[in-house]
């Protein structure tokens, strides 16, 4: 799965050059402002504007699976939650470790 998500990825990358940004979970929760500030400014070279880390509290309807969600602020509490599973999830991290290890 991970091989065919960097392929995709790249594949993007290469049609859009400079388009496609990674956002790390951990510091989108860590620093909303700073992340999303990058993105808006740098990526959409749009002006930032602070409503925008107030998305929760827009009263527009929302018609997606994340519906209630989108009325949450950023939270940080899913943070880590993968160490849970560490045991089950110990030989997909190692190939992971390695496929990463290759690719950067």
């Amino acid at each position: 799965f991970f091989q065919i998500y960097q392929q995709t990825m790249n594949h993007f990358r290469n049609v859009l050059p400079g388009r496609v940004v990674d956002i790390h979970y951990e510091s989108l929760v860590q620093n909303p402002e700073k992340v999303m500030k990058g993105v808006v400014e740098k990526l959409l070279k749009l002006q930032w504007e602070p409503a925008i880390l107030k998305f929760h509290t827009q009263s527009r309807v929302v018609q997606t699976n994340s519906m209630t969600q989108v009325r949450k602020e950023i939270y940080s509490s899913s943070v880590g939650d993968w160490r849970k599973y560490e045991t089950q999830l110990e030989p997909m991290k190692k190939e992971l470790e390695y496929q990463l290890a290759k690719t950067y």
